[in-house]
């Protein structure tokens, strides 16, 4: 059986004119890996507390620190000692994707830019992507089991009761009906019922949040959004440590794969794509 552990970037909001990627990521884990990479990634959160704690705090990590890259980022929360140390800042970030490179995992990301909408009055921009993500992860348990003998279960970080359960019967609704989208796959290698956890305590979750940050901020670069931003000048070294992990269908196709834009019929600039085939 395979895990994949889902989280989000950016505002799902249609009408957030300031906001305009929304990003949906997917660490897909097989069980027999579970166990270790839940081990490394405790190391790693150590390794990453004794660059950020404060002296009198305790040795160990807090329950309540996590690996989130907007906090990070921002320097906020258990990581403003960062302050003005931009070098402690980028070898933060190069520790957290060269841990990830190291890892037996693949990777699907779904970037919506939701500019691009014809119809802005009628989007679920989250459902939308929630589809493509449940599509692409049935196709790669079918891609290398087509006997159909495996099956992946959605783990998620909770939101509220009522979110968690309107995901729960999306899933339910995906396996009965299709997802309607353009496969109109019966993603039927998928388990109805996802694992809703509390991420500070799973790992996966906030592994898939790295990642999630990172795609939207290497999307946002090459759509242009943000041409000033600080992390501009490194994102497409990050995305170029972890772009192998991206699940590519018949062993190369990426796009629409392990790497969705969505709607299909953005330009977007060629650069983005090289990365991941090896060259700039």
């Amino acid at each position: 059986m395979y895990f994949a552990y889902i989280d989000e970037s950016g505002n799902k909001d249609i009408n957030n004119k300031q906001n305009k990627l929304y990003v949906l990521t997917a660490i897909i884990i097989h069980e027999k890996y579970w166990d270790w990479i839940h081990q490394e990634s405790k190391n790693l959160k150590r390794k990453i507390w004794d660059l950020v704690r404060d002296k009198g705090l305790q040795i160990d990590p807090p329950d309540d620190f996590e690996l989130h890259m907007k906090e990070i980022s921002r320097k906020e929360g258990y990581y403003h000692t960062i302050g003005d140390d931009d070098k402690k800042l980028r070898n933060i970030w190069r520790e957290l994707y060269s841990f990830i490179s190291r890892l037996f995992i693949k990777i699907v990301s779904i970037v919506v830019h939701k500019e691009h909408f014809s119809d802005q009055n009628f989007v679920d921009v989250g459902k939308w992507a929630f589809k493509l993500l449940i599509e692409r992860l049935n196709r790669y348990v079918m891609d290398y089991h087509p006997e159909k003998e495996q099956y992946i279960m959605i783990v998620m970080d909770s939101v509220d009761p009522k979110f968690d359960e309107q995901k729960r019967r999306e899933i339910e609704n995906f396996i009965k009906y299709g997802t309607g989208q353009g496969w109109e796959e019966f993603p039927e290698q998928v388990i109805e019922i996802p694992f809703i956890v509390d991420s500070k305590i799973h790992s996966g979750v906030q592994l898939a949040d790295l990642v999630a940050y990172l795609v939207r901020r290497y999307a946002m670069k090459h759509f242009s959004l943000s041409p000033d931003a600080f992390f501009n000048d490194y994102c497409d070294d990050l995305i170029a440590l972890i772009e192998d992990k991206f699940y590519r269908h018949d062993k190369y196709t990426l796009k629409g794969y392990g790497m969705m834009i969505f709607p299909r019929n953005i330009p977007l600039d060629e650069q983005f794509w090289k990365v991941f085939y090896g060259y700039k």
